[in-house]
């Protein structure tokens, strides 16, 4: 199974092989047809040359993949609708892409910029670029569709195995049997809610800190937010979730909390007044 850091490994060495052949391709080209003067142009100038156009489109595509994550979009929904609007996305990034490189050759060329002169290179640079950084980003959203999709059914597996634990054995108990199924390579284990402490966001998964040692768990801190919403759980940092049953002390000088495990978490400047409002509430 492709792993994340295979994937980007495997997308670094792709898309420096289409530098390469892009640069071959383009001096191919101009040795061919004579279209300069001998040692005018050289290969490494073309290298470094297509290098920037598509350190341009990583840059633009980086940002939109950015912009998904915090809105929590890539992982909360399998939806054809919300797919279509992340395609629009990048298709609008392939544009802005695609300007960005026009003006960068422009200026590279030493011609003046002009709304004129620029509309005609990006004409030129959407026959010359815009299928390959098409293609790329074809490419880049079936990894990321691939990734939501086997995201949202563990996320969905975990809940129903949750759910299944908490109604087979003492129906009286029920209510007490609220755990966490987490995988542990090839293993399971079953985590109480109230020995966690605090969950932390990495990347595409959650950290879950209990007093005894951390584990990992494929799940938005946006939806876990929302399924512990009833057992004394807080956001304190778009980061941090607390168990306020684990609070020692909040520095809202400095916006940390410390928990009775000595752990210091960031608090949000934005979040301080409703982390006060629930202190407040909670006190006798």
């Amino acid at each position: 199974m492709l792993t994340k850091n295979k994937i980007t490994l495997l997308l670094i060495i792709s898309i420096l092989g289409v530098i390469f052949f892009d640069a071959l391709q383009q001096k191919f080209y101009l040795d061919t047809f004579d279209l300069y003067s001998d040692g005018e142009i050289s290969f490494l100038f073309l290298l470094k040359l297509h290098f920037i156009r598509w350190t341009i489109w990583l840059g633009t595509t980086f940002l939109g993949i950015s912009f998904l994550r915090s809105t929590d979009r890539l992982f909360s929904s399998d939806k054809t609708e919300n797919w279509i609007l992340i395609s629009g996305l990048f298709l609008f990034l392939n544009i802005i892409a695609l300007v960005l490189v026009s003006a960068h050759n422009i200026l590279q060329s030493n011609t003046e910029l002009s709304f004129v002169v620029l509309k005609e290179v990006f004409v030129f640079m959407i026959y010359q670029k815009g299928m390959s950084f098409t293609f790329a980003s074809g490419l880049t959203l079936l990894l990321l569709f691939n990734r939501s999709k086997k995201h949202i059914i563990e996320a969905q597996w975990v809940e129903i195995q949750s759910l299944k634990d908490q109604v087979v054995g003492n129906p009286e108990k029920a209510s007490d049997a609220h755990h966490l199924l987490i995988r542990i390579g090839s293993r399971e284990k079953l985590i109480p809610i109230t020995e966690i402490t605090w969950f932390e966001a990495d990347d595409y998964c959650v950290r879950i800190h209990t007093e005894s040692r951390t584990y990992s768990l494929r799940k938005s801190l946006k939806s876990l937010e929302k399924d512990l919403q009833n057992f004394n759980f807080v956001r304190v940092h778009r980061r941090a979730l607390v168990n306020l049953s684990y609070f020692e002390q909040a520095d809202f000088n400095n916006c940390t909390v410390t928990l009775s495990d000595r752990s210091e978490i960031p608090i949000s400047k934005s979040r301080i007044g409703y982390l006060k409002q629930v202190l407040k509430a909670a006190s006798l």
